[in-house]
């Protein structure tokens, strides 16, 4: 005789402890996503750089807008970059993870702002350590450029748009 029973749950049979437990709260957890579910959609990447080309353009326009009018070039650069975050989560929201869009969008706009904090350190602290070792500034900022934009990335794929 087993220890576990066979019983009907919701509609279906449970014979073992850990198909009972999945089920406590009336809950199944969904299974987790492979290691290569970002790679399942091979348009989310262009996507995600053409957003990222785009959040340029707004940040160059707002900051020379603002600039025109006579705000401190320190100010109007806070202002650009803020709305270019917006209007990348905007876009990357409706357009490049539309398929994975849960919870409250409050909760992924907070998560997107802190994705592009970790993606801005990266940058920086690449910049800082390539220097230092002696490579040229234009080459670490660039190598910063594209460790950046890959934490970006990988944050906004496995945790703001998470399947």
């Amino acid at each position: 005789m087993s220890f576990f029973k066979t019983i009907r749950y919701r509609g279906r049979w449970l014979s073992s402890a850990g198909n009972t437990l999945l089920y406590i709260g009336g809950r199944r957890r969904p299974p987790r996503p492979p290691a290569t579910k970002h790679l399942q959609n091979p348009l989310r990447l262009p996507k995600f750089l053409t957003v990222g080309a785009s959040g340029v353009i707004v940040n160059m326009g707002v900051y020379t807008y603002l600039v025109g009018l006579g705000v401190p070039p320190a100010y109007s650069s806070a202002a650009s970059v803020e709305a270019s975050i917006l209007s990348n989560f905007a876009l990357n929201d409706l357009w490049t993870f539309r398929d994975r869009r849960t919870g409250k969008t409050a909760t992924r706009l907070a998560l997107f702002h802190l994705s592009r904090l970790a993606g801005a350190a990266a940058n920086v602290a690449t910049v800082a350590l390539l220097t230092v070792l002696g490579m040229d500034p234009l080459a670490a900022n660039a190598a910063g450029i594209v460790l950046g934009l890959a934490v970006n990335y990988y944050t906004s794929d496995r945790v703001v748009w998470r399947a």
